[in-house]
């Protein structure tokens, strides 16, 4: 009755670990509004990058870091992957 007031943290397309290809990273919400991301770490905020197409990571370590904000303006927690 009340799923539109929760914000579920975004979700990995990929558990977290090492990998010999290019790998296209998807996240994903439980509802409609926008995942803001970075990929080095940092907690990200509203002016992240927003989340709109799979994001290729290639060669090298990374960070990603993400959360969630639904149409109703509730955050939520942050998650990280790396």
């Amino acid at each position: 009755q009340f799923q539109q007031f929760i914000a579920k943290p975004p979700e990995f397309s990929y558990e977290g670990g090492r990998y010999k290809e290019v790998l296209p990273l998807k996240l994903s919400a439980n509802t409609s509004g926008k995942i803001y991301y970075t990929m080095d770490g940092t907690r990200p905020n509203k002016q992240s990058t927003v989340y709109t197409a799979p994001i290729f990571l290639e060669t090298g370590s990374y960070i990603v870091t993400a959360y969630f904000v639904n149409d109703y303006g509730i955050e939520s927690e942050v998650v990280s992957n790396t």
